[in-house]
């Protein structure tokens, strides 16, 4: 397996894992998250850890050969943020308390392999200050889509360190929706409640089929060029959505091209807007990184050459919109460390009731970006 598909693999499995504990913890409601965001910003934690802290992440992150993690995230980023045909970024930097003191190994390491700014702030004295400076950065790196990440009870006068990582996504579809065929219908929330959505209906030639194992329909919808593509999951039943969730899986998500085809499909998607806003500390706890937030075992000796540092704060938020020209969607993860021939009839896809989809880069099966829709 080449050093891409590992770190391929590694992020999608992470992605499922974190998956199943997110809709665990709000089963009722929608979300959308980055697990790319959240897997890179993870990884320049992890490059300041060691001893069981360490092993801990690289254990929940699948990574098999810790010595190659880092030069296996950089050949992940290449190809992905290097994608013609759409808007696609990902930005990382690091901020350190002025006069603080931290390894130049550990800066370096972030410089070389993440490409990562490298700051100063004031969070002893101007707390305030600084959460803006922070929150501005995010905002200018997600084109304005996500503008508070930091609230205000987040930022301590014990607080050394806050890393972040940004992503943007912008892509129009290959075959746009037409607005003109979008009207109101229905999305079946549930066997007995239904709401009104607008829906956006096209027919064109897909990438198509059903999967009899996940009791689905799988459609494929790319973005100009094909770099990028739209993967649809629709339970074949209204109230189907927590079965499949309970066996779909990192490796059917990269093998679903084995049951679908290219045919005619007639297809109804609602328009969608979602901003999803995680604490990600205790979510990363039930996957197993502990020590990461233990104020007495975390070890963090690896960014200033003791261990006076613990992580207080994952926080994680993401933004999408999906209308008729196609995909706007932004992320941001912070890492907030303290001391401590006659064509038959096209097949009929409509998606009017919940659903997961999922956002990858179409060579490596990358999944930058992953959705469940309960309701609009």
């Amino acid at each position: 397996m080449s050093i891409l598909n590992q770190a391929s693999d590694s992020l999608n499995k992470f992605s499922m894992a974190l998956y199943s504990k997110l809709v665990a913890n709000k089963p009722k409601e929608n979300m959308f998250y980055s697990p790319a965001s959240i897997y890179v910003a993870l990884a320049m934690t992890y490059v300041g850890t060691r001893g069981n802290t360490a092993k801990e992440i690289e254990h929940v992150m699948n990574w098999k050969n810790p010595e190659t993690v880092h030069a296996m995230i950089q050949s992940l980023q290449e190809p992905i943020f290097a994608a013609s045909g759409v808007e696609l970024s990902l930005a990382n930097r690091l901020w350190v308390q002025q006069g603080y003191p931290i390894l130049k190994e550990y800066t370096d390491m972030l410089q070389s392999f993440y490409q990562a700014e490298i700051g100063t702030a004031d969070f002893v004295n101007k707390a305030r200050k600084a959460r803006e400076t922070i929150n501005n950065w995010v905002e200018t790196k997600t084109n304005g889509k996500i503008k508070e990440l930091i609230e205000d009870d987040v930022l301590m006068t014990n607080t050394r360190l806050v890393l972040a990582n940004a992503v943007y996504f912008k892509g129009f579809w290959e075959n746009q929706f037409k607005k003109r065929h979008t009207h109101t219908g229905d999305f079946k929330v549930s066997k007995t409640e239904t709401i009104k959505v607008r829906m956006m209906n096209k027919t064109g030639e897909y990438m198509y089929g059903r999967n009899e194992e996940l009791s689905c329909k799988i459609l494929k919808l790319p973005y100009t060029e094909k770099k990028m593509v739209m993967v649809i999951f629709l339970p074949d039943e209204v109230d189907g959505l927590v079965k499949l969730e309970s066996k779909l899986n990192a490796d059917n998500i990269r093998n679903c091209d084995t049951t679908i085809s290219s045919r005619s499909v007639n297809v109804g998607l609602p328009k969608l807007k979602l901003n999803c806003q995680f604490n990600m500390k205790d979510i990363l706890s039930l996957l197993g990184i502990c020590d990461l937030f233990d104020i007495d075992n975390a070890d963090l000796s690896g960014v200033t050459g003791d261990r006076e540092l613990y992580v207080s704060h994952v926080i994680h938020q993401a933004f999408v919109n999906v209308d008729e020209k196609g995909t706007e969607a932004a992320a941001a993860t912070a890492v907030v460390m303290q001391i401590r021939c006659r064509p038959p009839p096209p097949e009929v896809f409509l998606a009017d009731h919940p659903f997961l989809f999922v956002i990858q880069h179409c060579e490596s099966g990358t999944i930058l970006f992953q959705s469940r829709v309960l309701s609009l």
